[in-house]
């Protein structure tokens, strides 16, 4: 709510913990962009949303990915293609939520959990996809189950594909 009556200010939205999160894994691990297919570059990306801020007036986790930041102005407040683009979406998104459980890593639990006041306020979020144990399968059909019904509802109100 605090997103609606407030002003679209940057410095008000929280994405400085979820672009620090996403460094941390890229330090352990190589993440793909989705549209381009290519090594994000951690020196010059953007944390985006899959389904557009405009929409879902949240900066929650599980719809934040990295994003080449030359890409992300051309994105706009335009959808992905549902097909292929999810399935890629949601394998960076299980790679974070693999590294966040895997005790080799504290550090990215630990910027996991700096994002908990400003990034995980779903439910569904905290107790079925970010839970420890989940597999690829589970975690895939959790995120799917979620995101399909708000990206739906975003087409059926207007917003264009990208």
């Amino acid at each position: 709510m605090v997103y609606k009556l407030s002003p679209m200010d940057e410095k008000m939205r929280k994405l400085k913990k979820v672009h620090e999160l996403w460094d941390a894994v890229i330090d352990i691990h190589p993440v793909r962009d989705i549209f381009r297919d290519e090594w994000i570059d951690k020196n010059s990306y953007d944390v985006d949303h899959f389904i557009p801020w405009s929409f879902v007036m949240n900066d929650e986790l599980w719809n934040l990915m990295p994003m080449d930041s030359s890409l992300n102005s051309s994105k706009s407040n335009k959808l992905p293609k549902w097909n292929p683009f999810f399935q890629k979406f949601a394998e960076n998104q299980f790679l974070m939520y693999d590294l966040i459980f895997d005790e080799r890593y504290p550090q990215i639990r630990s910027k996991y959990e700096a994002c908990f006041r400003d990034n995980l306020h779903s439910i569904w979020a905290y107790q079925e996809l970010y839970r420890k144990g989940n597999s690829k399968e589970e975690f895939y059909h959790v995120l799917e189950k979620n995101m399909q019904p708000v990206y739906d509802s975003a087409r059926r109100q207007g917003y264009q594909v990208w």
